[in-house]
């Protein structure tokens, strides 16, 4: 028997096989596959960081990152 080695499992888990040949025991909902092994693809989304564009009480530029789009943390915000 060769492929991917896919099997049939009605507990609601991945019908894929893990690197050391046993089944992957990853709960699935509305399909018979995992992330890992072909299901629902979830994709990196890249979040750039800024440093906050107020300055602090005693005048110092804030050192807080932030990726609000305003460019300016929750401390100063309101």
């Amino acid at each position: 028997m060769s492929g991917m080695g896919f099997a049939q499992d009605s507990d609601g888990t991945c019908v894929g096989m893990t690197k050391d040949s046993t089944n992957c025991k990853i709960k699935v909902t509305n399909q018979e596959l995992c992330r890992f092994h072909g299901g629902n693809k979830v994709e990196k989304v890249e979040v750039i960081s800024t440093i906050c564009t107020e300055n602090t009480k005693k005048g110092r530029r804030c050192k807080m990152k932030t990726i609000h789009e305003s460019g300016i943390c929750h401390h100063h915000r309101d």
